[in-house]
């Protein structure tokens, strides 16, 4: 992936600005990204910000003097759109309208009978699925990009909205009981139906609301404009005999009309309205 970074630190000194900008560029020489950029906000200001070029074919020059990467590059900022998602959770949460503990059946009846796995097979959970469970990845949710769902269960291609996800999605075999274990998985995704149901709103509509408009985030969305396509970080991919700079690969349509609004892993920003 082409990749930007955000981060908030005490104390940086010079040297340590000069060993970010070597690890920006290492990271382009180790062939694990394309061009980079990195942004060091403290107290409010921004302090560091460098991006490195790649010079690889496909990319986009972002350190190019007439260009702002952290103003004008799209990036699809993937599984940073969970900590965006947990915020709007918790704004609901503040509101008085959902609770950490309750069901996520109470919102989604789909999930009111879930299935786990056990040493001869699945069997009804004993536990039911909370929000809290999914907002710790404690769900037994994993991912399932290449076993046999098809494109995988957070993808545009396969989806246009929440709702058909969401029932989808509860016929998947939990790998342990809610809230036993730690699973990485698609537990943002679900949070956004939630939120739907409870807002009356889709996903966007709710976080833009909440979040985007009153955080000045203009750039940042779950879809692409034809023109917003001109700006767009292409994938940096490096599996087996497959490099380079593809949409291909990317299992996100980003279009327009489609409400598939993955709060996982579905949104585009940039590195300025992430700083935000």
């Amino acid at each position: 992936f082409s990749v930007f970074i955000v981060l908030t630190q005490n104390y940086f000194i010079s040297a340590q600005f000069e060993a970010v900008k070597d690890f920006q560029k290492e990271i382009i020489k180790n062939e694990i990204t394309g061009s980079n950029v990195v942004m060091i906000y403290k107290e409010g200001k921004v302090v560091f910000l460098n991006s490195e070029n790649s010079n690889l074919a496909g990319d986009k020059n972002i350190n190019n003097q007439s260009y702002k990467p952290y103003q004008e590059t799209l990036f699809p900022i993937w599984s940073m759109s969970k900590p965006i998602t947990v915020v709007g959770i918790m704004i609901l949460v503040e509101k008085g309208l959902i609770k950490l503990d309750d069901n996520v059946s109470k919102y989604l009846p789909e999930f009111s009978q879930i299935y786990c796995k056990g040493k001869s097979g699945k069997y009804l959970c004993k536990n039911p699925l909370k929000i809290i469970h999914l907002l710790t990845h404690r769900s037994g949710f994993g991912y399932y990009s290449h076993q046999g769902y098809g494109y995988g269960l957070t993808s545009s291609i396969k989806y246009d909205n929440l709702n058909d996800f969401s029932k989808d999605l509860s016929k998947v075999v939990l790998e342990f009981e809610p809230g036993e274990k730690y699973f990485y998985g698609v537990n943002q995704a679900l949070l956004g139906r939630v939120a739907e149901v409870v807002s009356k709103k889709n996903f966007y509509e709710f976080m833009k609301q909440e979040i985007f408009e009153p955080l000045e985030m203009s750039e940042t969305k779950f879809y692409l404009t034809e023109e917003d396509r001109s700006r767009f970080q292409p994938l940096y991919v490096n599996f087996g005999s497959i490099k380079g700079f593809t949409t291909e690969l990317d299992e996100l349509t980003y279009e327009e009309n489609n409400a598939a609004y993955f709060g996982g892993e579905g949104l585009i920003s940039t590195m300025n309205d992430y700083s935000n």
